[in-house]
């Protein structure tokens, strides 16, 4: 008893160590899993292309550039008008809190604070010019942070596409061969896992963006290019995302139109997360992300509270892989190794 004791103590202050090191390092800590989720998702395209007899680091490097422009294009299209019309947005929500308290003077809408102090902080006023100047040392350490954890992504996302064989081989050789094989299938479940989860919900925020897109417009919903760029990022943030946006979206058509357009806009979402949720998901992921609804709110909160927005996106497929990786080493304890169609081929490469 005592030694079993001595084992848990040994073993929690074991993952005290690990959380405060990632604390002190999280920028790395989340370059390193950005890396990872790019390089499953295009992988496929590497082998793709090395079997039509391109090198390697060649494939490897281009598709990392040609992802890098792909997204410089998008944000030059519509990240600086989204960018333009955060105030605007802002003072949409203000606008529709007001209209609120106006038609339901009974609801406990706080007047000063709160929600409204958010909104003036995201609008951009500040509050004298040391407030400003602040504001500005602040967002420009936030901006810094971002492009060096964003270069340092790409930088080892290129790595893992061209050596990422190598480097696996690598690790395998630090178990016994006993142990081997089932790192091996551990670790291309948890990958194909990853890869599976990102490629899909890559298609269903682009079909959520799109059909979000044509309903705003269709209705002439103010401010409707910064809501269809929220309801594209939100779709990566399971549950939580989808009711965020589209609360955004409701407001801000009440704010402009009235209760009739916000209603319709909350049909028109509604309809979306439904197409999402019983058309879009089964079809494009099927059943290979072994999670319940409900271990991915836990991941979802846990994520965000401990790194936030960024927390919240990469701890479900982070989760989901951890899922994944223990089922197969139960499946290879009890000598099941069927289920192999959950693992993408493109995994056995990585």
């Amino acid at each position: 008893m005592g030694r079993s004791a001595w084992y848990l103590l040994g073993i929690l202050l074991a993952l005290g160590a690990v959380g405060w090191l990632v604390s002190r390092v999280a920028l790395v800590v989340v370059a390193c899993i950005l890396a990872v989720l790019i390089a499953a998702t295009i992988e496929p395209l590497v082998e793709r292309l090395e079997d039509r007899g391109v090198s390697r680091t060649v494939s490897a490097l281009g598709l990392t550039v040609s992802w890098i422009l792909v997204l410089l294009g998008v944000f030059a299209l519509v990240g600086w008008r989204f960018v333009d019309q955060v105030p605007e947005l802002a003072d949409q929500l203000r606008q529709a809190l007001e209209r609120l308290r106006g038609q339901f003077p009974g609801l406990p809408i706080p007047r000063n604070g709160g929600v409204e102090e958010i909104f003036s902080s995201v609008a951009g006023t500040g509050d004298g010019e040391g407030g400003g100047s602040n504001a500005a040392v602040s967002g420009l350490r936030v901006l810094a942070e971002v492009l060096t954890g964003a270069a340092l992504a790409v930088v080892l996302s290129f790595f893992l596409l061209r050596d990422g064989r190598s480097m696996w081989a690598w690790f395998l050789g630090l178990f016994s061969r006993r142990r081997r094989a089932r790192v091996d299938r551990m670790g291309h479940a948890a990958y194909g896992t990853i890869a599976q989860y990102v490629r899909g919900l890559t298609v269903v925020a682009l079909a959520d963006a799109t059909l979000s897109a044509i309903g705003l417009f269709a209705l002439g919903v103010p401010l409707a290019e910064a809501l269809v760029v929220l309801t594209l990022f939100a779709a990566y943030i399971p549950t939580i995302g989808a009711f965020v946006v589209g609360g955004l979206a409701v407001a801000t058509a009440f704010a402009s139109g009235g209760t009739g357009l916000a209603i319709t806009v909350g049909v028109l979402y509604t309809v979306i997360q439904q197409v999402d949720g019983n058309v879009l998901q089964p079809w494009v992921m099927g059943s290979r992300l072994p999670l319940h609804p409900a271990a991915v709110l836990i991941a979802l909160t846990c994520g965000g509270l401990l790194a936030g927005v960024v927390g919240a996106l990469l701890f479900v497929p982070l989760s989901a892989a951890v899922v994944a990786a223990f089922r197969a080493w139960r499946e290879d304890r009890d000598g099941v190794h069927e289920d192999q169609t959950t693992i993408p081929a493109a995994a056995h490469t990585a």
